[in-house]
């Protein structure tokens, strides 16, 4: 990762933690006020969460939210700025490519 990424990278775990991690079973919230009565060990025993199922939640969430989300410094959604950047042949430089 180069410093470039820095922000992107940042703004992903931001998005995760605001609007995956928390509406997990059993998720602990962000203080014991926000959590309130709410039992967080009894909610992620009974979803029964797999690993594998969680990978799936993951994997759906970045692609059906975050990457559909629209972002006011890019003025785009990040999808359509990944587009972009694929088609300029830009983000293969970020992984060890040269640019043509």
């Amino acid at each position: 990762m180069t410093a470039w990424s820095k922000g992107t990278v940042e703004g992903l775990f931001t998005w995760t933690t605001r609007k995956f991690e928390h509406r997990l079973p059993g998720t602990t919230k962000a203080t014991p006020a926000d959590r309130g009565a709410y039992d967080s060990t009894g909610e992620a025993k009974k979803a029964g969460i797999t690993l594998d199922m969680l990978e799936k939640w993951f994997i759906q969430a970045i692609v059906d939210g975050y990457m559909q989300e629209w972002n006011d410094l890019r003025r785009q959604t990040p999808i359509l700025c990944g587009r972009q950047a694929f088609a300029r042949r830009e983000c293969l430089a970020g992984w060890g490519h040269r640019t043509i």
